[in-house]
């Protein structure tokens, strides 16, 4: 009853007006990968510029119900919900974990999951790191069940998630070294430990053949393999993307060393202020775990966490999205510190104590996460908003959709996009045939035109024709003009037929999505 509770609240807080910030830069790139995608049958995967394939896929089958359903597949809070639906399976899984970390443990990880300001953040962003934390988690789930039951579904399971894993993100790698060291180093921590001793699961080979342990073994490594040739193969149809997954961590090398560059201690410092709660628990909880050493999933949890945050702090590209790597680690290291100190509480005032702190702490949680979700999400202020496209934005489309009405041209209006900083409109542009962008030069017979506030300026005598309709602020230090055409408005197909307007192109995109 608590853990479906738990999953409703989480629910709520991911799904609620899910379309009320703005894409940001990367989700707009994203959004065109999949609107490419779905109206074209065509994605292929590019090292240079973007992650792996996975988020596109599965957006692209909720955009295929969704048309099924309602006849319009694509949109803002359809192409969030399959992001919104990873978010609230981490916590499924987080409450699957009870038998390694009691079942207070895992309500209390789960709880603050739930209403973790970061997890939600990014659970409702059209980006990859939501599903990337889910498959995470599910290899190390299913991993855990086969050392628990020797039953061959939960490897193959674990090594699935390893392949959707590894077609998400390049920084797989990363994890994956992590997890390994954690299981290595807990298990030499827990080896002389008599309770540890008595509650290990029996040696593989015990009782069973090693012949079928390695076939097993076996199979699980092909299915990895396949559903990674699956993926960055686009089923099939991309044989040259098994060889640029190879090529992505070269790319990717180039840019952890030379991009957004700041201190080491900074994820530190944005936990801290952003994360309190899960952050001082997941202190508390690792120090626990290594100290009593009477869990050897606890004291893998606490080197998980803070081996991840020791990783990603070393290199110096950062940015607030990979927090979440290290966020759900560090709420099962604390929510298993609440376990141990929940249960070894002798009287039912004490258990009442931990109680009543533990639902102080996810009050607090609870509250940063509906201050930044809903009211600060475009603050930046706050570490999690992260060049975020601000609320005005959203007021240059309606004052669009107002125009183009009024004009009688409708969907027909033709657009010039002349600022070269224009994403995300490309999919808030998505339904005007004749929206076009050369990111330079002057209108020729376009009815609108949303041209920056430096363009404005410096080609002034260029918008003679033209009415200014607003200023709106797209980003910090860009601001976008909307202009309309004063002469009697023409057709778009004046637009359409001029060779320098052209939809956007991936390998031109500035800002494509190398930051995510």
């Amino acid at each position: 009853m608590a853990g479906s509770l738990i999953v409703i609240c989480a629910t709520l807080l991911r799904l609620y007006n899910l379309s009320l910030r703005p894409l940001h830069n990367d989700e707009g790139v994203n959004g065109f990968f999949l609107m490419r995608l779905f109206h074209d049958g065509v994605y292929r995967y590019d090292p240079a510029n973007y992650h792996g394939p996975t988020l596109y896929y599965f957006a692209y089958a909720i955009a295929c119900v969704r048309e099924w359903l309602v006849g319009d597949g694509l949109s803002t809070w359809a192409v969030r919900v399959g992001p919104v639906l990873f978010g609230i399976g981490i916590i499924v899984l987080a409450l699957k974990l009870w038998p390694e970390i009691g079942r207070v443990g895992a309500l209390s990880a789960a709880a603050s999951l739930a209403v973790s300001p970061g997890a939600v953040y990014f659970s409702r962003d059209f980006i990859h790191e939501s599903g990337f934390v889910f498959f995470t988690l599910g290899v190390v789930l299913g991993f855990q069940r086969y050392r628990s039951t020797h039953r061959a579904s939960w490897l193959l399971g674990s090594a699935i998630s390893a392949g959707l894993l590894f077609a998400t993100k390049e920084t797989a790698a990363i994890s994956v070294i992590v997890l390994l060291l954690a299981a290595v180093l807990s298990a030499g921590w827990a080896a002389y430990r008599p309770a540890e001793k008595r509650s290990a699961p029996p040696h593989e080979g015990r009782g069973r053949s090693r012949t079928r342990a390695l076939a097993i073994w076996t199979v699980a490594a092909a299915v990895f393999v396949a559903v990674n040739a699956i993926f960055y193969s686009s089923f099939g149809s991309n044989p040259a993307g098994l060889r640029d997954a190879l090529r992505a961590f070269t790319f990717w090398t180039k840019t952890a060393a030379k991009d957004q560059q700041y201190p080491w201690y900074t994820y530190a410092a944005w936990l801290a202020r952003e994360e309190t709660c899960v952050f001082a628990l997941a202190i508390a909880g690792g120090a626990l775990a290594l100290i009593k050493a009477t869990s050897r999933f606890a004291i893998f949890a606490a080197l998980w966490s803070f081996g991840l945050l020791a990783a990603y702090s070393l290199v110096p590209y950062k940015t607030p999205w990979l927090m979440l790597n290290f966020v759900v680690p560090m709420a099962l290291t604390g929510g298993w510190a609440v376990n141990f100190v929940y249960a070894r509480a002798r009287t039912a005032m004490g258990r009442r104590l931990v109680f009543t702190i533990a639902s102080a702490l996810l009050c607090l949680s609870a509250y940063q996460s509906v201050r930044l979700n809903f009211y600060e999400y475009d603050d930046p202020a706050h570490p999690y908003v992260y060049v975020q496209t601000r609320r005005g934005f959203l007021h240059l489309i309606e004052d669009v959709d107002r125009l183009a009405a009024s004009t009688g041209t409708g969907r027909e209006t033709s657009i010039a996009v002349l600022s070269r900083d224009y994403w995300p409109l490309p999919w808030y542009l998505r339904n005007y045939a004749h929206a076009a962008y050369p990111g330079r030069g002057v209108p020729a017979q376009q009815t609108l035109v949303i041209t920056s506030g430096v363009q404005r300026r410096l080609l002034g005598p260029a918008f003679r024709g033209y009415d200014q309709v607003g200023v709106y602020p797209s980003r910090p230090g860009v601001d976008l003009v909307l202009l309309i055409k004063r002469a009697e408005h023409p057709t778009a197909t004046g637009a359409a037929a001029d060779p320098t307007l052209q939809w956007p192109r991936s390998k031109a995109n500035p800002g494509s999505g190398s930051g995510e």
